[in-house]
């Protein structure tokens, strides 16, 4: 575990904890110093931040933004990676809404670009199974509650790739 190497107090129970590695959280703590309540926790290795709502240092549903390929995920997090059920918008208006393993796209999940809506089957980041059937799944995904389709800018295809992580990741073609 990384060395604590300064806590701020800021105001209304809420600290700033400034660790040895560069890494900060901004929020409220347990008497053991332990992440608990709502809080943002900076990792500077990974360029990315996490938000959410901690129970003993452990979060399971946030947001992460990741500063490098300036996409953002909403969803489950598991070690603070994405990981479960989520929704991940790039920032030329790609969005991906599915499952995670692990920081990558991995499991059943629809894709939105531009024009473009496909639904399919990914294992490890990559398109497994293109199923083009998206007329069948459509209803079912604007009456999701996450609808992906509200936050979709009409922005144009970039070379058919979306990024995770700092690791482009290619998703098949539409």
């Amino acid at each position: 575990m990384t060395k604590i190497k300064k806590i701020i107090p800021i105001k209304n129970g809420k600290v700033e904890i400034v660790y040895s590695n560069g890494n900060i959280y901004k929020g409220y703590v347990n008497i053991n110093k332990l992440f608990n309540g709502y809080g943002q926790y900076y990792i500077k290795e990974r360029n990315i931040v996490i938000s959410g709502y901690f129970n003993d240092s452990h979060i399971h549903y946030g947001q992460i933004i990741y500063y490098n390929t300036k996409n953002i995920y909403k969803g489950e997090i598991l070690f603070f990676k994405a990981h479960g059920r989520g929704v991940l918008v790039s920032p030329n208006g790609e969005v991906f809404d599915g499952y995670f393993i692990d920081n990558k796209i991995n499991g059943y999940g629809f894709y939105y670009t531009n024009n473009n809506k496909f639904y399919g089957y990914w294992y490890r980041g990559r398109l497994y199974k293109n199923f083009n059937k998206f007329k069948k799944y459509r209803k079912s995904v604007e009456n999701s509650p996450s609808k992906p389709l509200e936050i979709l800018e009409e922005k144009s295809f970039h070379n058919n790739l979306m990024l995770l992580s700092n690791v482009a990741i290619r998703i098949g073609y539409i």
